[in-house]
């Protein structure tokens, strides 16, 4: 039976497509000068194309890092007044609210029998002290002998003491404010057995205010104690304050540490207990403004950013962040000139070669 002229035709194509593979030879297409080349070296030419990644130059500038941290106002001086001793209390002087001076009645207790108490070593001290100054005049004329000088000496001095515990004890009958302030709850009513140690009352200074913040342990080697702090409570006031305190060991839980700002309060305005905020400027820094998106990890989970040579080789640079802001971060630790790799950072390592597109950075302070 005759082969069909069809399957001579398909048979004569394929041995001659398969002899021309076989021969190495291809022919770049679409051009008309294409050189023919073998598939070793389309390979070879293929494997030493570089990676292409895009590269911005960031210039080192001054830049002055505010860090903003958030607490609230607490009274500098709030004292409990305690009673120094155990009475019933009388009469209570003040009420909630009311503003009193260092020295002022606040509660008096039940003297009962203390005033009696003091007319008596009052009397006692009296007839020490004649019988001392008898004895005095005794021995001057050898009717008496030096040790009944000095015991009634002795009788003296203890009378004296008497005396002065039982002054005290009836003065802390009458509890006066130890500060400036006004008076707060809670406090005692009249008719309470005040046991020592007990609350009359409560009273705060409010012109000596403070603002108690948590700084980052990032931050915290970056201020001092003097630095100014701006600080806006959510009430509206704003004042300048100053650091007083800065706590030397961290909270273990938040890794933050405590510090305490001084805040002017002459007129009052600014309450105890108010959520505030601080802006808190550090010193200037030479730093870069980058893209956000160009920070990297390396492989030991440092943060950083992956800059390329004039070699073409990637480099990993660790940096500090100073800032976050809106046009991106401020970091330290990049030198005063660096070609930051912006896009392909993350499929590249460190050694690698690569092949640079350069973008004009544009930099804002």
């Amino acid at each position: 039976m005759p082969i069909p002229i069809s399957y001579l035709i398909a048979a004569g194509l394929t041995a001659g497509v398969a002899g021309w593979m076989l021969s190495g030879d291809i022919i770049e297409g679409g051009r008309s000068d294409a050189r023919p080349a073998t598939i070793t070296e389309r390979l070879d030419k293929k494997e030493t194309k570089l990676f292409r990644v895009q590269a911005e130059i960031f210039n080192a500038t001054q830049h002055i890092s505010t860090i903003e941290v958030r607490g609230s106002t607490e009274a500098r001086d709030k004292v409990a007044i305690r009673s120094e001793m155990t009475g019933l209390l009388n009469t209570r002087h003040v009420k909630k609210g009311d503003s009193v001076a260092q020295g002022d009645l606040i509660c008096t207790l039940n003297v009962g029998a203390r005033e009696a108490m003091v007319h008596q070593r009052t009397a006692e001290l009296e007839k020490a002290k004649i019988d001392y100054t008898s004895a005095q005049k005794l021995i001057k004329g050898g009717f008496a002998t030096k040790s009944r000088v000095i015991q009634d000496k002795a009788l003296v001095d203890a009378a004296t003491a008497a005396m002065e515990a039982a002054e005290n004890e009836l003065e802390h009958t009458q509890i006066r404010a130890p500060i400036d302030g006004v008076i707060q709850d809670p406090f005692a009513n009249v008719g309470d057995m005040l046991q020592v140690g007990d609350i009359c009352a409560n009273i705060m200074r409010p012109d000596t205010m403070n603002m108690i913040a948590e700084v980052s342990e990032r931050f915290v080697g970056r201020i001092h104690v003097g630095d100014e702090a701006h600080v806006h409570t959510v009430t509206g006031e704003a004042v300048t304050g100053e650091i007083i305190f800065i706590s030397p060991s961290a909270n273990i839980e938040t890794r933050t540490f405590r510090i305490e700002i001084a805040v002017p309060n002459s007129d009052s305005k600014i309450r105890d207990g108010v959520t505030a905020v601080a802006k808190i400027d550090l010193p200037g820094d030479t730093a870069h403004l980058i893209p956000a998106s160009a920070l990297t990890l390396n492989d030991a989970g440092q943060l950083g950013a992956r800059t390329v040579g004039t070699d073409g080789i990637v480099s990993f640079i660790p940096v500090t962040i100073l800032n976050d802001t809106r046009d991106g971060m401020w970091v330290a630790g990049l030198p005063d000139t660096a070609k930051i790799i912006t896009r392909g950072q993350e499929y590249v390592a460190t050694g690698q070669k690569v092949e640079a597109v350069l973008k004009t950075a544009k930099v804002s302070q």
